[in-house]
């Protein structure tokens, strides 16, 4: 089978993107060193982003579009032109993350990708390899290291079919 299929990330953002600290402002912003690492795995594998965090009700609830969303990721440093695809399935009030990260793996025939959250979204009965899964220290969010195993799975080509 020739190899060449795209890279996928499903991102959260808050504990990925940031670590849960509050601004002056009372919300939780995105840290320049959390991008840092996003991008190291931007510019290795060039991946699309699919948006699974709760942020995506922005999207869902038409208060950003999906390009809006994209472009303040880029205000914050991140390397995602044209890169933001999607967002996983909305519903208020309900967020059952693993299962509709599988959702959108198997209805838009994804095989290469990494789940980026600091939940403990739990895939055993999924069918989503843990490998795939980077849990972030929610403290910390994305660092290096987290970095360097998504590049590590992404750059492996996928030996499972959903």
């Amino acid at each position: 089978m020739n190899y060449n299929q795209p890279n996928y990330i499903f991102l959260d953002i808050d504990g990925v993107l940031n670590n849960h600290k509050p601004l002056e402002n009372n919300t939780c912003g995105i840290n320049k060193e959390n991008i840092a690492a996003l991008n190291l795995i931007m510019d290795e594998c060039d991946p699309f982003i699919i948006l699974s965090s709760a942020w995506r009700s922005l999207i869902a609830r038409e208060d950003l579009s999906l390009r809006g969303f994209e472009i303040m990721l880029q205000t914050h440093g991140l390397k995602c032109f044209n890169k933001l695809v999607s967002h996983t399935r909305f519903q208020m009030f309900q967020d059952n993350r693993e299962e509709e990260i599988l959702e959108y793996i198997i209805d838009n025939r994804i095989h290469n990708y990494v789940i980026l959250d600091d939940l403990p979204l739990d895939f055993t009965n999924l069918n989503i390899p843990a490998y795939r899964f980077i849990k972030t220290d929610p403290h910390l969010g994305l660092t290096i290291e987290d970095a360097q195993k998504a590049i590590s799975t992404l750059k492996e080509p996928p030996n499972e079919a959903i």
